[in-house]
């Protein structure tokens, strides 16, 4: 799962707008906000503090009424400026629409956005479930025959080491067969001999 997780904010982190967002959820933000809310949250989002700042109003003026809402919040977040959306999560969004009175709508932004998050992981794991498992036995399995292989050669070479001792006994003890014949049939013929000279010297 861990795997997963990281592979899913590794994949996000290059994305040039809010990062665990998307234009639906930005859609329904827009249609459920009036425009005077709408140009109010993006006014409030031009800061970094915490709390929502008092001089807020000055900057909701400065935010033009014919631009509507879900380009603004577009715009929001595929910008680069400091104070936008690139590589930021919906938790300004949230964070300001609470602040803004719009309790309902932040508590749906951050149902939505886990929701979804949820649903990537599962999906992912869904493409492919058994992937760990059909890994660890495709290594088992390995492990397995290359025991087999090395216990198939290991007797090999002992079987070798027998055959060769086998040959070199039969080897001796043809050797020396043979010697005993050579040495019987010597001294037969030598027998033979030394009795021939007895009976030519009597």
């Amino acid at each position: 799962m861990s795997m997963y997780m990281f592979r899913y904010f590794f994949l996000i982190s290059f994305t040039k707008c809010i990062l665990d967002m998307n234009n639906e959820q930005l859609k329904y933000i827009a249609n459920h906000l009036s425009e005077k809310d709408c140009r109010r949250l993006i006014a409030s989002l031009h800061f970094s503090s915490f709390e929502l700042p008092k001089n807020v109003s000055e900057y909701e003026t400065k935010i033009p009424e014919a631009v509507p809402c879900i380009d603004l919040l577009l715009q929001y977040s595929n910008g680069n400026e400091p104070w936008q959306g690139e590589n930021k999560t919906h938790e300004q969004i949230s964070r300001r629409l609470r602040q803004i009175g719009k309790k309902e709508l932040a508590d749906w932004v951050g149902k939505t956005v886990f929701h979804q998050f949820a649903k990537d992981i599962n999906d992912t794991l869904l493409q492919n479930p058994f992937a760990e498992y059909r890994t660890q036995s495709a290594l088992n399995t390995k492990l397995l025959n290359d025991k087999d292989t090395f216990v198939e050669n290991e007797w090999d070479n002992i079987d070798i080491v027998l055959w060769m001792a086998l040959v070199s006994l039969l080897a001796s003890l043809a050797f020396s067969s043979c010697r005993i014949l050579y040495l019987s049939c010597f001294r037969i013929k030598r027998r033979s001999t030394n009795e021939e000279m007895r009976a030519l010297l009597k």
